[in-house]
């Protein structure tokens, strides 16, 4: 069949933009955020607990942030310690679990949740890189 031979019939492009913002978007971290990151965690690493923090990593991977990124997504850590939670299987758990830990304190308050919040960090914290 010779297609050149074919009239072509344009279809015009969609009046609607991206219904989703993208990754990217969902994972910027605004400035209202750091505030509070920076208020909960008092500019520690909320790792180590002992070095100025000087990042924000993310506990949950951008792509899997359904909305935009809120301060209970975030974790404020030092250099040596996000390096650590994005490169090994302890670092990820503890992200994880730091996570749930701050839905909990959202959901059910900070009582409830210290209690878990001591436990779990005693169970996945082990010596920073380097150490």
């Amino acid at each position: 069949m010779d297609l050149s031979q074919q009239p072509v019939y344009s279809v015009p492009k969609p009046s609607h933009g991206r219904n989703r913002p993208t990754a990217r978007q969902r994972g910027a971290i605004s400035t209202k955020v750091r505030r509070e990151l920076r208020e909960r965690s008092g500019g520690i690493c909320e790792l180590c607990k002992n070095n100025l923090a000087t990042e924000a990593g993310h506990t949950l991977r951008r792509w899997r942030i359904e909305e935009r990124t809120t301060v209970q997504d975030v974790c404020h850590l030092c250099n040596a310690c996000h390096t650590k939670c994005d490169t090994t299987r302890d670092g990820r758990k503890f992200l994880e679990q730091f996570r749930n830990i701050q839905y909990a304190k959202l959901k059910y308050g900070d009582d409830w949740a210290e209690g878990l919040m001591i436990d779990q960090a005693v169970n996945v914290h082990s010596p920073a890189v380097g150490d």
